[in-house]
């Protein structure tokens, strides 16, 4: 397959990259509408309702990826693409009559919700995992670069999604953005047939070789991974934890705004990192440089005693530790590319609303037992740090990309040299 079979398909890369960014808005939105519309209009889920409300988009995703990686070799990515966006579109569909009812009478149908963050992380994984089997054919031996766009675009989403959520809430056209987002997802689904997309969209869009078993370490590693990351960013919510507000339900708006762009920054780092990754010359000194902004912000912060810069240091720099945590692909095998950085994205995006959910009465139920906050910190630091040295231990034996033998195609086995 030409590395032009895809870009000279006219609409063909436009069409993936919308689907991609329009993934990474809703996905988003989906948090920061739950958030500001159920606080802003005193909908009292319980500290237990809010976490787990965003427990089955986590799952979704998970589970959607591990399908379009493992079981989907009879499944042409064109169709996977446009099963995406069909839940996509289905998940806003059925946000705005939740909401209106919820408006309507003041309480909200929590199961409703449960489904649509299933629809949205379905969709979400499912279209992630076609664009990537398309990148990957687009120069299957080098395709590092074409993934960092794929990223890049959904950072971009990541971040214009809330800033549109807000700006519409605030002119009380709440629903606008999901009725746009069904629109456009319904458009895509128009306009990305096989014809559209070119012959890459008739082929698998299974992203493992059938013949080579996912290794013991990367199936370790997911879950390790997330150990890391939850220690770290439970310990950031519970610092943010006098900024929540008054009313045990109620989350402050300073939250919601770092919350709000939680994602796409983490996405962004990743970002980052996959960039340094392909300079090998400067590769240390420059993923050490991303840690330095954010350390910065908050060292100033505790030395001058504005606690409020230094927990916005705090949450960008967790921000870049939990995206340090998801290898670049030019360092992920065939098995790892899809399944591994998306469930840990999925739980990257996921896991800073649930963590602000339950920071206060997990906080105090620790507190209640005797735990001083001193110890209760070092705990989880102590969790965080030997979790993260643990997966720096199990990605470091892996081979670069370019020295795996022969190009990786999605689905199709390496030809012999």
């Amino acid at each position: 397959m030409s590395r032009t079979s895809l870009s000279a398909v006219p609409g063909g890369r436009a069409a993936v990259y919308a689907a991609v960014g329009l993934q990474g808005a809703v996905v988003v939105t989906f948090f920061v509408a739950v958030q500001l519309l159920l606080n802003r209009d005193y909908f009292s889920l319980s500290a237990a309702q809010h976490a787990a409300v965003y427990v089955p988009l986590l799952a979704a995703a998970v589970v959607a990826a591990l399908f379009a990686a493992k079981r989907s070799r009879r499944a042409a990515r064109g169709r996977v693409l446009r099963l995406g966006l069909a839940l996509t579109a289905a998940g806003r569909a059925a946000m705005i009559p939740t909401v209106a009812l919820a408006v309507r009478h003041g309480a909200v149908f929590f199961p409703d919700l449960l489904i649509i963050g299933a629809l949205t992380g379905a969709g979400f994984a499912l279209v992630y995992s076609a664009a990537t089997a398309f990148e990957l054919d687009i120069d299957p031996a080098r395709p590092e670069r074409h993934l960092l766009r794929l990223t890049l675009t959904l950072a971009a989403g990541m971040a214009v999604g809330p800033l549109l959520q807000i700006g519409l809430l605030e002119a009380g056209l709440w629903w606008a953005l999901p009725l746009i987002s069904m629109m456009l997802a319904v458009l895509l689904i128009a306009v990305s047939p096989r014809s559209r997309l070119g012959p890459d969209a008739a082929r698998s869009c299974a992203l493992r070789h059938p013949a080579r078993p996912v290794p013991t370490r990367v199936k370790a590693y997911v879950p390790v991974a997330f150990l890391a990351v939850a220690g770290v960013v439970i310990s950031v919510a519970w610092s943010q934890v006098s900024m929540i507000g008054a009313i045990p339900d109620e989350i402050s708006a300073r939250v919601l705004g770092l919350g709000a762009f939680w994602a796409a920054l983490a996405v962004l780092a990743y970002a980052g990192f996959s960039a340094i990754d392909m300079r090998a010359s400067w590769r240390r000194a420059a993923s050490l440089g991303l840690f330095l902004l954010p350390a910065l912000a908050t060292v100033t912060g505790l030395v001058i005693g504005r606690a409020e810069t230094a927990v916005v240091g705090i949450f960008l720099l967790a921000a870049v530790v939990c995206a340090a945590l998801l290898p670049p692909a030019s360092r992920l095998t065939q098995e790892q590319l899809v399944v591994l950085p998306l469930a840990l994205v999925a739980g990257v995006i996921a896991i800073y609303p649930v963590a602000i959910a339950v920071a206060r009465p997990s906080l105090n139920g620790l507190r209640t037992m005797g735990a001083p906050l001193p110890m209760i910190f070092a705990m989880t630091g102590i969790v965080a740090i030997a979790a993260a040295v643990i997966c720096a231990g199990l990605i470091a034996g892996r081979r670069a990309y370019p020295d795996q033998a022969g190009p990786l195609r999605a689905g199709v086995p390496r030809q012999p040299r």
